[in-house]
């Protein structure tokens, strides 16, 4: 299950400084309507790594799909 939802997206900050890569993240859900490693996103992303990354959302829920976050909201930032 992702973190953050619309009516509470994920505010804080992952900073990860590309040290510690995120591998194998898997996500096969069709009850989301925002789906990745975050599902809707106010924060701050820095420094982060994903690797050998799967995210289906499936044939007809998920409307929103992303490795990092389904949905950046304005306020979000995912930077280098």
């Amino acid at each position: 299950m992702p973190v953050g939802t619309l009516d509470n997206p994920f505010t804080g900050t992952i900073s990860c400084d590309n040290s510690y890569p995120i591998i194998g993240l898997r996500l096969n859900e069709d009850n989301f309507e925002a789906l990745g490693f975050l599902g809707y996103n106010e924060g701050n992303l820095s420094s982060m790594v994903l690797e050998d990354v799967y995210v289906y959302g499936g044939n007809s829920a998920a409307n929103y799909v992303g490795a990092f976050a389904g949905v950046n909201m304005a306020s979000g930032t995912i930077g280098e």
